[in-house]
C-alpha cells in the first residue's frame, strides 16, 4: 500500500462507519436483533459503494458532504455502533462527559468559520502552540472528570495529525468536525431536557407529598 492509498482509506473510514451505523439504526427501528443490525449495516455500506449517484456513488456523494471525520466523529460512531450491537456498558456516562467538551470546542471554531467575527481560529491549527495548549486544557478537564473517552479523543486526534493520516495539515481537522459537533449539541440539549423533566417531576412529587 502506498502512502497515497493509506490516506485515501483513512479519509473515508468515517463515511464507512457512518453508513454502517445508519444501517444498524434503521434495523433497530424495526426491532431487528443484533445479527440483523449488523447485516443491515453491511448491506447499507455495500449498497452505497455500488449504487451510482450522478457521476459517483452513494458512498462518494456522502463523503463529499461529510469529508474526513475527526477523532471525535470516529469515536462517536464507534460508540453508537457498540450501543446498537448491545455493548452499551456505561455509554451514557461516557458520552455525557465528552459531549460538552466537543460542543465547547466546536462553538469556539465554527461560528467564525461561517463568517461570525473577523478572527478565524482555524488558522491556529496550522502552527504555533495556541491550539495544542487549548487541547491540553480540554484533556485536563477530561482527566478531572475521570473520563476515558476524552484522553482517547485528544490522543487519537493528535496521533492522526502527527502521522498525517489525512491530506490536511491542520490539527483542527483531526480533532473535531461539524458532524461530531452537531451530535454533541444534540446530546447536550437532550441531557438538559432530561434534567429539567426530572426536576419538574421531583417538584411535583414534593408538592403532592406536602398536601
Amino acid at each position: 500500500m502506498t502512502p497515497g492509498e493509506g490516506v485515501w482509506i483513512a479519509e473515508r473510514l468515517g463515511t464507512a462507519l457512518l453508513l454502517f451505523a445508519s444501517g444498524m439504526a434503521l434495523s433497530a427501528l424495526f426491532r431487528g436483533g443484533v445479527r440483523a443490525r449488523i447485516l443491515a449495516g453491511l448491506a447499507m455500506l455495500g449498497a452505497a459503494a455500488v449504487v451510482p449517484y450522478g457521476t459517483s456513488t452513494g458512498f462518494g456523494f456522502l463523503f463529499a458532504i461529510t469529508g474526513p471525520l475527526s477523532a471525535a466523529g470516529l469515536l462517536a460512531l464507534l460508540l453508537a455502533i457498540g450501543a446498537l450491537a448491545g455493548m452499551s456498558g456505561n455509554l451514557g456516562e461516557t458520552v455525557g462527559r465528552g459531549a460538552p467538551l466537543v460542543g465547547i470546542l466546536g462553538l469556539f471554531l465554527y461560528p467564525a468559520a461561517v463568517g461570525l467575527g473577523t478572527w478565524d481560529p482555524y488558522a491556529l491549527g496550522f502552527a504555533g502552540l495556541a491550539l495544542p495548549a487549548i487541547l491540553a486544557g480540554v484533556l485536563a478537564a477530561g482527566l478531572a472528570q475521570r473520563s476515558v473517552i476524552v484522553p482517547l479523543w485528544i490522543g487519537a486526534g493528535a496521533l492522526g495529525w502527527l502521522l498525517g493520516l489525512y491530506g490536511s495539515q491542520n490539527l483542527w481537522d483531526y480533532v473535531v468536525d461539524p458532524l461530531a459537533w452537531f451530535a454533541a449539541l444534540v446530546v447536550m440539549l437532550a441531557s438538559a431536557a432530561g434534567s429539567i423533566r426530572r426536576r419538574v417531576r421531583a417538584s411535583s412529587r414534593a408538592a403532592a407529598g406536602d398536601r
